[in-house]
């Protein structure tokens, strides 16, 4: 572990001896120093609650256990959670639960194995579980870069080799890191970002770690309770699969199609679930209950409520002729021109063997078209990314704006005006800057080679393009992510734009989303663990090199399993799939313009 010496003389601080937030001026030197104090005094009350407000420098957190444990469950839940893409019903092995396996395994190769030198260096802490967690849920995830593989290995010819591929997803998924180093003091010093997203995580390691009565009692409590849901979620999961949503109203009226598209809601692409009663946690809390603040919620629920008005009504009054198409679809359609029926777009039709567009076959079959609510989606998606946009220059634009400019003359903040998480970081040191750029321009380098590489068509102007974007409003989306603890990406944005300026070329299309998307993406990943590690006190290098290492992991074994999952099932994926396989995950991009 890195040290350096600092005028503060922090090497172990005591709860006693840190001021309390009471104490601390108003003014923190990062964005929002004129926050309005009592709003800033709650936010900071909570996270001084869940965080850690004392370090002992001592501990060591980047040990041989740690990255030998780290790196077999990277293996195993990047292996997972690809393998979920794949299916009907994903069921992933969750950050959480990862964190628990790590606990259990790291704690008895502590008790058990002789202790003292490299192998056992004593006993299993915080710092090193935090660590654990970087490394594991950088490659617990099926990378976005997955999805052009799959893609152009079921539905396009050129699909990119071993190399290729695997370049494409570790440079698409890197890229971003190169923003995040960059935005430090916006998504991670400032004192006021609590990601609360990140807080969970973070008192879950604190409980775990803590050899304190309450934490003891805080585990004992957590085990009951998981110990519980797991019981019981084979109940709606398996047993009585129609807890996971009731809907009286269906049930009264079977024969009503209407009924079924606005009440039902258990099946896929059933209906909007309105008034619905669900007993499975999987879906009561995939809105984050526990997690968001209230005003968050009730923003998301806002925004379910209207769509719950205006989709039905513009499929009944045949808006975009709705009703000519699903009432919910993933798939894109086309009408014929002689009986005026819609069937599934045939893509391969329109296309030529090098993937571009077939200008007169397009004519004779006509522009895809989207089922009206999924179109409602695309608009109220659009609509949210520029609202955002604005949300933060009128909120948080003349605080944003000092704190630029105070990066721009490089003039730093006092320390006694620093929170006291930031003033306990300063016995470690940081990652330099120029990592960050390395990464990035690598990132960029990389993403041009493959493009060309694995035949995109996607040109060199526009992976400069699609990552410019996304470098440039990385600020304000990932801000609003950081402040709120919900985010939404780019993905829509970008394949309308490339659609405009790269028209006819649907797998430069998939490119050139995956690149405005994932940077966004990719940065936010990687400021949110910056602060989870800035809140546990883990020196800001271990973090970016664990978070590194899961990355590359996560890639490898996302494409072997993508590879040899689309290799032996690819007549099914291209199906409609079974009980065991399904390949819906990549129908959506079919509707790439």
């Amino acid at each position: 572990m890195e040290k350096k010496e600092t005028p503060t003389d922090i090497d172990v601080v005591h709860k006693e001896d840190t001021p309390s937030f009471q104490e601390l001026p108003k003014e923190t030197g990062g964005i929002r120093d004129e926050f309005d104090y009592e709003e800033e005094d709650l936010d900071m009350q909570i996270v001084n609650e869940l965080a850690t407000s004392e370090d002992d420098t001592t501990l060591v957190c980047f040990t041989f256990r740690s990255l030998f444990t780290g790196i077999i469950l990277a293996i195993l839940s990047a292996s997972v959670s690809q393998l979920m893409l794949f299916k009907p019903v994903s069921v992933p092995l969750s950050n959480t639960f990862m964190m628990i396996v790590a606990y259990l395994i790291c704690n008895a190769w502590a008790n058990f194995l002789p202790k003292g030198g490299w192998l056992n260096p004593g006993p299993f802490n915080v710092k090193e579980n935090t660590c654990i967690y970087v490394l594991v849920s950088a490659a617990n995830t099926s990378a976005y870069g997955t999805f052009i593989l799959g893609a152009q290995q079921l539905y396009y010819a050129h699909s990119p080799g071993a190399l290729g591929g695997m370049l494409l997803l570790f440079s698409t998924q890197i890229v971003g890191y190169g923003i995040a180093g960059q935005l430090r003091p916006f998504l991670v010093y400032a004192p006021n970002v609590v990601w609360p997203q990140s807080l969970p995580t973070v008192s879950f390691l604190r409980t775990l770690n803590t050899d304190i009565d309450d934490s003891k009692w805080r585990t004992r409590f957590f085990f009951v309770v998981f110990g519980g849901i797991f019981v019981y979620e084979f109940i709606p999961q398996y047993m009585f699969p129609l807890l996971g949503g009731i809907s009286v109203f269906c049930l009264g009226k079977r024969d009503s199609r209407w009924f079924e598209r606005i009440f039902g809601g258990l099946d896929l692409n059933e209906g909007m679930g309105v008034l619905s009663l669900s007993f499975d946690w999987q879906f009561l809390s995939a809105y984050k209950p526990l997690v968001l603040p209230l005003y968050v919620q009730l923003n998301i629920f806002s925004g379910i409520l209207i769509m719950w008005i205006v989709a039905p009504l513009a499929y009944y009054y045949n808006i975009w002729d709705a009703q000519k198409f699903p009432f919910l679809s993933n798939s894109i359609y086309y009408v014929n021109k002689t009986t005026g029926n819609s069937g599934i777009y045939p893509q391969e039709y329109v296309l030529n063997s090098d993937n571009s567009l077939n200008r007169t076959r397009f004519e004779e079959v006509g522009s895809p078209k989207y089922p009206t609510v999924a179109a409602l989606q695309y608009v109220f998606i659009n609509l949210s990314v520029t609202s955002a946009i604005m949300h933060v220059i009128l909120y948080y634009g003349k605080d944003l704006g000092g704190s630029i400019r105070r990066q721009w003359t490089k003039k730093k903040a006092d320390q006694e005006k620093m929170d006291v998480h930031m003033r306990l970081m300063l016995a470690y040191k940081e990652v330099p800057s120029w990592w960050y750029y390395a990464i990035y321009i690598t990132g960029i380098a990389l993403n041009i080679l493959v493009a060309y590489v694995n035949h995109s068509q996607l040109p060199w102007w526009g992976v400069l393009f699609a990552i410019g974007m996304s470098s440039v409003l990385s600020l304000p989306l990932n801000f609003i992510s950081a402040v709120t603890g919900t985010s939404f990406g780019l993905n829509v944005v970008a394949e309308m734009i490339c659609g405009f300026v790269l028209q006819g070329y649907p797998v430069a299309n998939i490119y050139f989303k995956t690149l405005g998307f994932n940077t966004m993406n990719q940065a936010g990943i990687m400021a949110m663990d910056l602060k989870i590690g800035h809140y546990l006190k883990v020196p800001p290098r271990m973090i970016f090199w664990n978070q590194m290492i899961g990355t590359v992991i996560g890639c490898i074994f996302n494409y072997i399993v993508n590879h040899s999952i689309i290799d032996n099932k690819r007549d099914i994926l291209i199906g409609d799939g079974d009980n065991v396989w399904s390949g819906a995950a990549f129908h959506p991009l079919l509707g790439e313009p």
